[in-house]
């Protein structure tokens, strides 16, 4: 359970970027995540309609297994590419979902 004390220097935190948080020598807690294993990331882009297994190895390897993203990525080729794959890698762009792009906005502006 998350203290309101630690809910308020959360709230804090995600106002500042990094280099704030350093120059305030501020403690900075961070936790990595993992994308998903092969297996579960195949499924995942399975479930969505996507066969190519190379193509697919493919999009795990770039968007590093996170489902968030390979879900979008999966929604976008059904949407621009019809669900073909061959073709999507045919037109070399990555794709990114809102969420994500928002988080880049976030870092770089």
């Amino acid at each position: 359970m998350v203290s309101e004390t630690q809910k308020q220097r959360q709230c804090y935190y995600s106002k500042l970027n990094v280099e704030q948080l350093i120059a305030a020598e501020l403690p900075i807690d961070f936790l990595r995540i993992e994308g998903l294993k092969a297996d579960a990331a195949l499924q995942l882009l399975s479930s969505k309609g996507l066969v190519d297994q190379e193509k697919c190895n493919d999009l795990i390897k770039i968007y590093r297994g996170n489902p968030s993203e390979l879900k979008a990525v999966a929604n976008r080729i059904h949407h621009f590419f019809g669900g073909n794959t061959e073709k999507f890698f045919e037109n070399p762009t990555t794709l990114v979902s809102d969420q994500f792009q928002e988080m880049l906005n976030h870092l770089f502006s």
